[in-house]
């Protein structure tokens, strides 16, 4: 099972639509994540739809900044809890190796502002608490945990990455890793 989470930086890209297409038809994933759009709904689900014969959920941007799509194969069952600005939380139905799995799924967008960030984390941490069933995060936080994933000459800030290393603990979540660019 393939999952994958793309940060287009603006939908409106003149190859964006196909470099989506070929890494779709790459990964061959059953679910698809695409987060900063920077579109409409109706813009949405007409790109999407090029794509493919996905099912699809949209949250529009916000004026320039934002969107969020996700998309998925007509195999999957896909329901749509809740969504902000920043966020969809859904809930998957699929079959691996002929066994129906669920599991909930919530795809972040995370702002790059502290202030907002410690608000975000919040609000996954509650979630949590009212869940009790397996849980996938995707998307871009916007966030780093350690030195090592810092790019640049400035120093690592312990205390500004707390708040997320703390979200991460008390939801007790583990970093599966990920394929591709590091920086996206």
């Amino acid at each position: 099972m393939s999952l994958l989470s793309w940060n287009s930086r603006g939908s409106g890209r003149p190859l964006m639509i196909e470099e989506l297409k070929k890494k779709i038809k790459d990964v061959r994933p059953i679910f698809m994540f695409v987060m900063e759009t920077k579109c409409s709904v109706n813009k949405g689900v007409s790109l999407i739809r090029r794509l493919g014969d996905f099912e699809s959920f949209v949250v529009p941007s916000q004026g320039l900044s934002g969107g969020l799509w996700i998309f998925w194969e007509r195999s999957v069952v896909v329901e749509v809890i809740m969504s902000e600005s920043w966020f969809i939380h859904c809930k998957l139905s699929v079959k691996v190796n002929g066994v129906s799995e669920c599991f909930l799924l919530s795809c972040v967008y995370g702002n790059s502002k502290s202030f907002i960030q410690r608000l975000q984390w919040h609000v996954l941490a509650m979630f949590k608490l009212t869940n009790d069933e397996s849980w996938l995060l995707m998307g871009d936080f916007n966030e780093i945990t350690c030195q090592e994933e810092m790019c640049g000459d400035r120093q690592f800030n312990y205390s500004k990455v707390r708040p997320f290393l703390d979200m991460i603990d008390d939801c007790e979540l583990l970093d599966l890793g990920f394929v591709g660019i590091i920086y996206t």
